[in-house]
């Protein structure tokens, strides 16, 4: 595994239905088997999640199946741990990478003049770009404070943990790490603590990843403890 180059962790709780495209997405596109690994952490699923990796594992070399405690901060947080890659991509076991997508992230990997790339994404039929010619592409540690100003202004577009390249040293060297308490939030926590030890950031104009919308997620879903969660994390 020592030529592995991009880690993809992909944690999967109760995925059964949706694990296998994810996993597809990624591995009919060329670029994958030699340069790029697959990591599926399931973590507490009472379905056919385990049954359904396992199967795709057996066909697939550069596929592994992990476990971890329960919960998608536990999963990522095992993934990075036991990623064999360079670089790290994380990706929702209900999403998928755009066509094409093995080609730029390997093309940057090989690149590496940043710590960090964020893309665009689409959000159902929605495209999303995190440049449109306007923004500043590329950020160098003396201007990472406007970029931290310039993510912090439109979260959504910016600060999801998907969508995104990074330099697996740049996590383990500074020791981050998902934040167990939170959750909500936990993404753009994670995201800001990478961008304060990055030396460079680039911010690209493809669009790699696609959102999957769901009705019963917990950002469109409402409790009273979502107002103290929110607090807590800022």
């Amino acid at each position: 595994m020592n030529e592995i180059l991009i880690s993809i962790i992909i944690p999967a709780h109760n995925a059964e239905h949706t694990i296998e495209n994810t996993v597809h997405s990624i591995l009919k596109q060329n670029e994958t088997e030699k340069k790029v690994e697959i990591l599926v952490i399931e973590n507490g699923s009472t379905d056919n999640t385990i049954k359904v990796v396992e199967h795709l594992s057996s066909k697939y070399d550069n596929l592994r199946l992990l476990h971890s405690d329960k919960g998608v901060t536990a999963a990522r947080n095992k993934g990075v741990e036991e990623a064999f890659g360079e670089w790290i991509v994380f990706v929702d076991a209900d999403d998928e990478l755009m066509d094409d997508t093995v080609k730029v992230l390997v093309s940057d990997a090989l690149d590496a003049s940043a710590d960090m790339y964020f893309y665009g994404h689409l959000n159902g039929n929605e495209a999303r770009s995190v440049f449109d010619g306007e923004e500043k592409a590329a950020f160098s540690s003396k201007q990472l404070e406007d970029c931290k100003i310039m993510m912090l202004s439109n979260p959504t577009r910016y600060l999801q943990v998907w969508a995104k390249l990074i330099r697996r040293k740049l996590i383990v060297e500074n020791k981050i790490s998902f934040h167990k308490d939170l959750r909500l939030a936990e993404d753009s926590d994670y995201m800001l603590r990478c961008i304060e030890v990055a030396q460079n950031v680039k911010i690209k104009p493809e669009i790699i990843y696609k959102y999957k919308v769901s009705e019963s997620s917990v950002m469109r879903t409402f409790d009273e403890g979502k107002i103290r969660d929110y607090s807590y994390a800022m």
